[in-house]
């Protein structure tokens, strides 16, 4: 249960993947065996370091902490209402929506599914 919450959070602030993120980097630097290794490492621990801290300090902001929920909030009602309501309890149907409402409803999942793994890098 734990691992799931720490998931969630991780999705609406964004943080839980560069405190991994930073773990892993932390270990390829003390396994490190070149000059030039411990230098890459360095060099990614201080870029992420920093990523953190401009996450951080837009979730301070009352004007930005809370963008990436309310975008978010929408597609996972609406896709949770699809796929619990009326796929597994078999509870209702929901119309077709638009063309502009299904552009939003897979552009917000496949941004973050495709995003994430290039700030892993």
């Amino acid at each position: 249960m734990l691992t799931v919450l720490k998931t969630i959070l991780g999705i609406f602030t964004g943080a839980g993947g560069i405190t991994e993120q930073l773990k892993d980097a932390y270990e390829i630097k003390k396994k490190a065996e070149t000059q030039k290794e411990v230098l890459d490492a360095n060099v990614d621990i201080k870029q992420l370091e920093l990523r953190a801290a401009v996450l951080k300090e837009e979730q301070r902001s009352a004007l930005t902490a809370w963008i990436r929920p309310a975008l978010a909030f929408p597609v996972v009602l609406f896709w949770m209402k699809i796929i619990i309501w009326d796929i597994v309890l078999k509870l209702g149907t929901t119309d077709n929506p638009s063309e502009q409402v299904w552009w939003y409803l897979t552009l917000i999942p496949t941004a973050y599914f495709l995003v994430r793994p290039l700030e892993k890098r």
